[in-house]
């Protein structure tokens, strides 16, 4: 990558339109590394929103498991559930990336410690669980239909593909999923504060949203890679300042895991830069 270019966008004018130069220096990224990104910022304190591919279908890959969590907190608060109800996963059941399920395999786990684990851990099997408690796949996008999204699908159990027939959505429709989560009412606020404190408890050395995190901002996020995929969805916000909605999805890169992740970084870095001047 030229980074003596991508140094020069970060520092670009004050005279340049932010949006416009935003919109070039992601065109940019997007040729030098062979890849299609899209981006959805929705600033809710100034309700401005801007997008880049934001009406694009890409992999949510790991971001849907803020929305698997959503729809148990839910059914929980419905009834279907109770906070005590346990489950007990087999052997066979078992996939990849599954750090805190692992553990559990032949014993009762209530269904909150399985939204925990794939909320705040990313654990696969805990939340392939969840679905199946819940109905399967389309259990999901009952719910991603009830919180008004009309265009995500969910078809596969974790961990996903990169494919577009798979799990897939739109970054402006999953920025708006996550506000609705957020600040709407189809949760609860106890389950609202629940979901964002795992968000924010997500391991951190992990993250390629924190080196572009502006001072004395807060983060929640959840992320998912597939092998040439990445994908972000998170929220920051400080005590003057109301929420900051984003979703990151890249697509179609040839790429290691480190460079798509500083690919990542390096987006993130452009899109809060207005940020680090409030």
């Amino acid at each position: 990558m030229k980074k003596r270019l991508l140094l020069l966008l970060l520092v670009l004018s004050p005279f340049f339109n932010y949006a416009s130069s935003l919109e070039s220096a992601i065109a940019i990224l997007e040729e030098e590394t062979s890849s299609r990104i899209g981006v959805s910022v929705w600033d809710t304190q100034s309700n401005e929103w801007w997008d880049y591919r934001g009406n694009e279908r890409f992999p949510i890959l790991g971001t849907a498991k803020v929305f698997v969590c959503a729809a148990m907190l839910d059914a929980i608060e419905r009834n279907v559930f109770s906070k005590n109800t346990t489950v007990t996963i087999k052997p066979e059941e078992l996939t990849t990336y599954s750090p805190y399920v692992t553990h559990w395999i032949g014993q009762p786990i209530k269904l909150t410690s399985l939204c925990e684990a794939a909320a705040l851990e990313g654990d696969n099997t805990a939340a392939n669980v969840i679905m199946r408690e819940l109905g399967g796949p389309q259990s999901i996008n009952t719910f991603f239909r009830s919180i008004g999204d009309k265009s995500t699908h969910i078809t596969q159990l974790f961990p996903t593909n990169s494919s577009l027939k798979g799990n897939s959505s739109k970054p402006n429709t999953m920025v708006m999923n996550l506000h609705n989560i957020f600040e709407g009412d189809r949760l609860n606020y106890e389950d609202r504060e629940q979901i964002e404190t795992w968000m924010k408890n997500t391991n951190r050395k992990k993250s390629r949203i924190t080196p572009a995190l502006p001072e004395n901002w807060f983060l929640a996020e959840r992320r998912g890679i597939a092998h040439d995929s990445r994908a972000e969805l998170f929220t920051i916000w400080r005590e003057e300042h109301s929420p900051v909605y984003v979703g990151i999805y890249i697509k179609d890169y040839d790429l290691s895991l480190q460079a798509s992740g500083q690919l990542l970084t390096q987006v993130a870095q452009l899109v809060l830069r207005e940020y680090d001047e409030m």
